[in-house]
């Protein structure tokens, strides 16, 4: 990790609790979890695994997505930007998206990118353009 990472942390240990904030500068190597809600960092974060709770156990309101992702996806428009000098004073070039100009069902709140959600639209647009792929070859 690079530039400056805020988080709940506890100096005791390498875990993260949620009761005391310290801010860090530079480098700070985690072995454990990491349990806060929130974590804002200016520069490059790095893991071996990044994962997101999926087991249906921790969901409620579980149903089938019935609206085209392709669709969906055809709105988003991909861009080529730097960002500002204050998150990153090399400039460094990133393709991605505007969140405020992007479907509310890929954003958390309209301001931000929700990536988790982003890769479950993706796996079901590719799973619609197999099925569109199969039945052109029948």
């Amino acid at each position: 990790m690079k530039g400056l990472l805020v988080l709940p942390y506890s100096g005791d240990s390498d875990v993260v609790h949620k009761s005391q904030n310290e801010t860090i500068t530079g480098q700070k190597t985690f072995s454990s979890n990491i349990l806060a809600n929130t974590i804002t960092a200016t520069g490059d974060i790095q893991a071996l695994s990044f994962t997101a709770m999926s087991s249906r156990t921790k969901k409620r309101d579980i149903s089938p997505v019935t609206f085209s992702a392709t669709d969906l996806l055809t709105q988003v428009e991909v861009v080529k930007f730097r960002y500002n000098r204050e998150y990153d004073e090399e400039g460094t070039i990133h393709y991605g998206f505007i969140a405020e100009d992007s479907p509310i069902q890929l954003t958390d709140d309209g301001c931000h990118m929700d990536y988790t959600n982003c890769i479950g639209i993706l796996i079901k647009a590719v799973q619609e353009l197999d099925k569109r792929l199969k039945a052109n070859n029948m």
